[in-house]
């Protein structure tokens, strides 16, 4: 797990500010507690910056950038 997860960083540290953005925009109409909003933020964050990184990876141009 720990290879899958060093292989994919660099992939996260490049698409997680756009990751963010869209996971805050789809929050903003959630009526409900700021903490609440923050750990889902946290959670979906992290989960789909590892998505989108391992997505670049499969892509033979985005490989030898990511």
């Amino acid at each position: 797990m720990s290879k899958w997860l060093s292989n994919r960083s660099f992939g996260v540290y490049l698409f997680h500010p756009v990751i963010l953005i869209l996971v805050t925009l789809a929050l903003r109409p959630l009526d409900t507690d700021p903490f609440f909003k923050v750990a889902i933020l946290t959670a979906l964050g992290l989960a789909g910056s590892f998505l989108v990184a391992d997505l670049a990876r499969r892509v033979p141009g985005l490989r030898a950038l990511v």
